[in-house]
């Protein structure tokens, strides 16, 4: 064996050492350049090879070594005499076990760069990944005993950084070359079947076709002795059986799936569609969810049923890969005249096909998403120069498909466009994510069922039903193993967001797609739009938008671009209508705006119906809403993230929805039921820039007006002083904005009993407002009408009377008699002249608000019933039971309907009830309105909420007029207890309980 030696200070030389003298050495493993780029054993012993391109690969290997303690290192360039026959046989059979023996085997890969790593390293690491996959040292015949042989293979960039070794890339190496882990971990070759070895081999090349054989030697344990040159016995071409060039096994693990529109499977429904003469069947969907699957599977159950078929696969992705799927044909159906450089290989394989003694055939063009596949001249693709004339030249792709009656033609795709071309519209097959049933299953399946069917359900769930992202996931369990369990997986998953970019970018799991695809279904997305963003900018910065909103119901006009924000840069659109100044009459320079508008209408729609027939979205069920699948945003989020556009796009997404979220009035419920999804998904997406925080706060302010409104205090809470907080980062604590998150901060507050602190943030409101708008304006008077609410709440009502007197005169005369909020300042005066016992005060004004109210806001609008209410509770005062009662059926009814059985203005109106009912004496009637109320209460707003200790209270006096004394004492002794630590000691309501409960026990 000849290795190279370092002497030092950049001198190299040449030892010979024998078998039992060999020193620790290190080989270099690369793909060879042009001949005369390579130093060679004559270049090296004679001093020759300085200005070769290949020095740089032996100094980089000498480095290598050197930093690795090793003297010594054998390159196969140059430590060979390949002018003597005798020594080149004697090495290649040697050179297995030269590579067996060797300390470290370093690879190094010339067409992979880690250049721009240090200017972006979270891009560099995708671009170096992409470029491994794609390294032709993967498809060399010599480099396969190259990479299995060494005890430690490590595998290095053109510029010399370590990539990874073969431990480490293992699962990366395998999806690439289909070599099995096991061997790539050292298992013994004699353990792996001949086809196995042969198929790790097959897509490999050499430069001389006898290294194909030679290159397999050590692989397969043999010796033999070496003839180049001797020309091939040429034997006549015999007519080859059917068979099959699907280049996937057939998966153990494949799961079938109905959907909800057909009876049949999609298996099913492609082999009906399939049976038909001449027929052509396409599979549609998005990127990701098993189209390929889907075809391979059928491929592999056609050859079963019908072994005389034949199966052509045709990866289509791009115009090179379609022409090399034809002439793989050619090659497997001995084509005559397919050597012919000259021939058009599309015609010879068309009009074989298209032969009907040549029996049945199933050709699947897999991936087929780019149009220009079709539209393209075979001429550009090829090359090729065609006998049949210019107009040959100039057919497109789509020509070659042939038309046969014994022939079926199904091609998978993301792009519906694509298909019509080729397809009638009731043989396109949709696509959809799995149901929850199919894809636990299949999740089961790869996790040899396991786990908990709990855990994957709810795995299968998050993931969307996504085939490749379900594949993808049981891989890295599957990886991380035993102790590794879906519920971790789903702990890790749901932690954040990067999280999920971590583990949906994990490569590994899927041996059924093309070796050019990838496993990562974020990857996989990213470059699909990559396509896009070139091709159609529009629609990219549509899709970009759309990914921060909730990936349901996303309403067209909040979406649609702005007629002063389009700007559709399609090319082919730029040349249209070009019109010279002497074509142009005096009417072209007169603008119709509605043509204007219908144009901007139009364009929007071009935009969308891209992305359709890309299945980046849909349309929602009920045809006005669109819809994204969350995967696809994530992928979007994180590809705008790499490319420094996120804020951007997290900025027009908070303008554009903050301009449409109304407020949390009643009248905008529905409106606000229909954007509070998008709320959430926004409060996710905080944008850094001050100016655009101010409209992220405001959509979470109006979405907690919302929430208030609706009951969901504690929600409501939340999303306040999130928003208070932002606000208060941003703008200071005295900006106006800031006022308005703490004001609905205070009321929710309120709504949940908390009136100290609700005090504190109002004062400081108000006094905000009275200084920065003046001491007359509504939001100021809002402000003091807030504060004026938590006095009377707390009991004390000359301070909230003086208030409120205060706030209604001046809204009369600012804002008018039958202004709404002049209504509420009446109202709450009302009230308050109600809990000091002035009964016909209060009943006075109460009337009167209530039919302006029932006039200017509706019948059941909830001011209205809160005004009716309080009408009632008067009446009820007042000993006028008949009329309190039919008031208080009406509100109740009226709010279980409009509002929900378990809202809490429809708890308060059902406890009104129980009060009338109870001061009838209707005790039974009562009691079981009291106990729903008390028991709901409790659920929804919880145990110590002023309601539910009012229905506490409620309860025990019902009891006690039934003569249940211990059961009264013992409700109102916890209710005292619970009121005097909520409300505190001197609150009316904990007094006069107290009072009635020292009474009771007295009399016991």
């Amino acid at each position: 064996m000849r290795l190279i030696r370092d002497e030092g200070q950049g001198k190299l030389s040449l030892v010979e050492y024998h078998d039992n003298k060999i020193p620790r050495y290190a080989v270099l493993s690369h793909t060879w350049g042009a001949d005369d780029e390579e130093i060679t054993f004559k270049d090296l012993t004679k001093g020759t090879d300085k200005k070769k391109a290949g020095c740089e690969k032996i100094e980089f290997c000498r480095k290598q070594a050197a930093n690795d303690d090793l003297r010594h290192f054998w390159v196969d360039t140059c430590c060979i005499d390949r002018t003597s026959s005798a020594e080149l046989s004697e090495a290649i059979n040697s050179m297995f076990r030269w590579y067996q023996h060797a300390d470290k085997c370093y690879v190094y890969l010339s067409d992979v760069s880690t250049y721009q790593h240090a200017k972006n390293p979270q891009s560099s690491m995708t671009t170096w990944k992409e470029a491994f996959r794609k390294s032709r040292w993967f498809r060399r015949g010599w480099t396969l005993q190259e990479l299995i042989a060494p005890v430690s293979v490590e595998f290095f960039s053109r510029e010399g950084d370590r990539l990874g070794c073969r431990r480490s890339l293992d699962q990366q190496i395998h999806d690439i070359t289909g070599i099995a882990i096991e061997a790539l971990r050292g298992r013994p070759l004699t353990e792996f079947k001949v086809e196995d070895r042969l198929f790790w081999a097959e897509h490999r090349e050499t430069k001389r076709q006898e290294d194909k054989a030679y290159s397999l030697l050590g692989i397969f344990n043999i010796g033999m002795s070496l003839r180049y040159g001797e020309a091939p016995i040429e034997q006549p071409e015999t007519s080859p059986s059917p068979s099959s060039t699907v280049p996937f096994r057939r998966d153990v693990d494949f799961v079938d799936r109905r959907t909800s529109q057909a009876r049949e499977t999609l298996l099913e429904q492609v082999e009906k569609r399939c049976m038909t003469a001449a027929a052509r069947v396409a599979l549609v969907g998005i990127v990701g969810v098993g189209k390929s699957q889907l075809a391979i599977e059928y491929c592999h159950q056609l050859r079963e049923r019908s072994p005389l078929t034949w199966v052509f696969w045709v990866h289509a992705g791009n115009i090179d890969r379609t022409e090399q799927g034809y002439r793989e044909i050619a090659e497997r159906m001995n084509i005559p005249g397919r050597k012919d450089p000259n021939e058009n290989i599309f015609k010879l394989v068309s009009g074989w096909l298209q032969d009907e003694s040549k029996g049945t055939w199933l050709l699947v063009l897999d991936n087929l998403d780019d149009d220009e596949v079709l539209s393209t001249s075979q001429a550009d693709a090829s090359r090729a120069q065609s006998s049949d004339g210019d107009s040959q030249l100039r057919r497109p792709l789509s020509a070659y498909l042939p038309q046969s009656r014994n022939g079926t033609i199904l091609i998978t795709t993301r792009t519906r466009s694509v298909a019509t071309k080729l397809i009638e519209p009731r043989d396109i097959i949709a696509v959809d994510p799995m149901t929850n049933t199919d894809a636990t299953a299949l999740l089961q399946k790869k996790l040899d069922g396991k786990t908990n069917e709990q855990d994957l359900e709810e795995l299968a769930r998050i993931l969307e039903h996504m085939p490749l992202a379900i594949v993808q996931a049981a891989a890295y369990i599957q990886q991380k193993g035993a102790r590794y369990s879906v519920r971790q997986y789903i702990i890790a998953f749901q932690k954040n967001e990067k999280q999920q970019t971590s583990l949906l970018n994990y490569e590994a799991g899927h041996l059924r797609r093309d070796l050019e695809a990838k496993n990562s279904i974020i990857i996989t997305w990213q470059i699909s739009f990559d396509e896009i963003r070139t091709k159609w900018p529009a629609s990219a910065d549509l899709l970009s938008l759309m990914s921060y909103f909730d990936r349901q119901g996303i309403p067209r006009e909040v979406v649609k671009v702005q007629r002063q924000e389009e700007k559709i840069r399609d090319p082919i659109r730029q040349q249209i209508d070009l019109v010279s100044d002497d074509e142009k009459d005096e009417d072209d320079n007169c603008t119709d705006s509605s043509t204007s508008e219908v144009n901007s209408d139009d364009m929007f729609e071009e935009v969308v119906e891209r992305l359709l027939n890309y299945s980046f979205m849909s349309i929602g069920l009920d045809g006005r809403t669109f819809e994204m699948h969350g995967v696809v945003q994530l992928a979007m989020r994180k590809w705008l993230e790499m490319h420094g556009e996120s804020e951007k796009w997290k900025a027009q997404f908070s303008r554009k929805l903050n301009a449409v979220f109304p407020s949390g009035d009643y009248e905008n419920w529905g409106w606000c039921e229909v954007l509070f999804p998008h709320a959430k998904s926004a409060e996710k997406h905080r944008p850094l820039d001050n100016g655009s925080v101010r409209d992220w706060a405001q959509i979470l302010r109006k979405a907690g007006w919302y929430v208030l409104a609706k009951g969901d205090y504690s929600e409501a809470e939340r999303l306040c002083k999130k928003s208070a907080k932002a606000l208060r980062n941003a703008l200071g604590g005295d900006d106006v904005e800031t006022s308005y998150s703490l004001g609905l901060l205070a009321a929710t507050y309120g709504n949940q009993g908390r009136w100290t602190e609700a005090e504190k943030i109002e004062v400081q409101v108000m006094e905000t407002r009275q200084r920065v708008l003046g001491e007359e304006h509504p939001e100021t008077l809002s402000g003091m009408a807030n504060l004026a609410a938590t006095y009377w709440n707390q009991g004390r009502w000359m301070e909230a009377e003086k208030i409120e007197v205060q706030v209604m005169e001046t809204r009369q005369r600012v804002l008018g008699e039958e202004h709404p909020e002049t209504l509420s300042g009446m109202a709450n005066l009302a009230a308050t002249y109600w809990n000091q016992g002035r009964w016909m005060e209060a009943e006075k004004i109460e009337v009167q608000v209530m039919e302006t109210r029932q006039r200017v806001l509706g019948e059941e609008h909830p001011e209205t019933l809160s005004g009716m209410a309080n009408l009632a509770a008067t009446y009820r005062n007042q000993g006028r039971w008949t009329e309190a009662e039919k008031i208080e059926v009406q509100v109740m009814e009226t709010r279980q309907r409009v509002l929900g059985e378990e809202h809490p203005s429809t708890l308060s109106s059902m406890a009104n009830l129980a009060a009338t009912y109870r001061n009838q004496g209707r005790w039974t009637e009562a009691e079981k309105i009291e106990v729903q109320v008390m028991e709901t209460s409790q659920r929804v707003l919880g145990e110590e909420h002023p309601s539910t200790l009012s229905s506490m209270a409620n309860l025990a006096f019902t009891n006690i007029k039934q003569g249940r004394k211990k059961e009264a004492i013992i409700l109102m002794a916890e209710y005292v207890q619970l009121c005097k630590r909520v409300l505190g000691t001197e609150h009316p309501d904990a007094l006069s309980s107290a009072a009635a409960l020292a009474e009771w026990q007295s009399v016991e």
